[in-house]
C-alpha cells in the first residue's frame, strides 16, 4: 500500500488570487522561502553548441578530444586554448573558444531543423 503526503494549504498569489498548494509543491515553496521575491539577476542558464556540431569536429576529432580532455563539457567550458590547438589544431580550438564565448553566429533552426553555424569562414 502506498500512501502520499497530500497536505493541501491555501497561499495568495502576487495578483492576489487564492490558489490551492499542494505537498510538493509546498516543500519547493518552502525551500525558496527566504529568498527575496522579484527576478534575480543570477543566470544560472549557460548557451552551449554541441562539439559536434562545430565545423571541423567529425567523429574522429570527437573521439581524440573525448580522449585527450575527458568530457564532453569539460572540452567547451574549460580546456585552454592552447592545449585544445595541440589536439585539434588551430581553427578547431579557436572555434570552441568562440563557442564558449558566444561569438559564433548561429542560424537558428524550428520546424524539426537544427541551427547550424554559419560563420565557419572566420574561424
Amino acid at each position: 500500500m502506498i500512501f502520499a503526503d497530500l497536505h493541501i494549504h491555501i497561499g495568495q498569489s502576487l495578483d492576489g488570487k487564492y490558489v490551492k498548494i499542494t505537498g510538493a509543491k509546498t516543500d519547493r515553496l518552502l525551500s525558496i522561502s527566504d529568498r527575496p521575491m522579484g527576478k534575480q539577476n543570477v543566470s544560472t542558464y549557460v548557451h552551449q553548441v554541441p562539439l559536434k556540431q562545430l565545423p571541423g569536429i567529425g567523429p574522429k576529432m570527437f573521439t581524440r578530444l573525448l580522449k585527450a580532455f575527458g568530457t564532453e563539457m569539460a572540452i567547451p567550458h574549460y580546456v585552454d586554448e592552447i592545449d585544445l590547438a595541440k589536439v585539434a589544431g588551430e581553427k578547431v580550438a579557436r572555434g570552441i573558444i568562440k563557442a564558449r564565448q558566444g561569438d559564433l553566429i548561429i542560424e537558428a533552426g524550428g520546424g524539426g531543423i537544427f541551427g547550424r553555424v554559419v560563420d565557419i569562414l572566420s574561424l
